[in-house]
């Protein structure tokens, strides 16, 4: 008949009402879910805060001393931390790939909180 963990029971008013159990279970699973979600999307954002800092004081740097930076960028002397920020777009740390794919993780983490986040609710927790 029905498969899986549903354990419900057919109720004379003409249709299945789900028991305490399952109830909690769901809800247990979706806070799980919210939680994790949760903690995913303030990973995201770290990350991209990091990477937006690198951004910037490059940006900083190639207004105020190009030459500097183009000099110090490709070379493997040791650099001033102001230089850094050069340094991890040359080594692939910061790259046009990963922004991409951590927008595109940060959009999808968001929007599926967004989702539990009315689950939830829906569920009065």
């Amino acid at each position: 008949m029905f498969e899986g963990s549903f354990s419900g029971a057919y109720d004379a008013r003409g249709g299945y009402f789900v028991s305490q159990e399952d109830q909690d279970a769901v809800i247990g699973r979706t806070v799980r879910e919210f939680n994790v979600c949760k903690n995913l999307c303030a990973a995201l954002t770290v990350e991209a805060h990091r990477i937006g800092v690198a951004l910037v004081a490059l940006g900083t740097s190639l207004q105020g001393e190009p030459q500097e930076v183009a000099r110090i960028a490709f070379t493997n002397q040791s650099v001033p931390l102001s230089y850094q920020p050069a340094k991890l777009i040359v080594a692939g740390v910061v790259d046009e790939a990963k922004i991409g794919k951590l927008t595109e993780d940060l959009r999808n983490a968001l929007s599926e909180h967004r989702r539990l986040s009315e689950a939830v609710v829906r569920l009065g927790v």
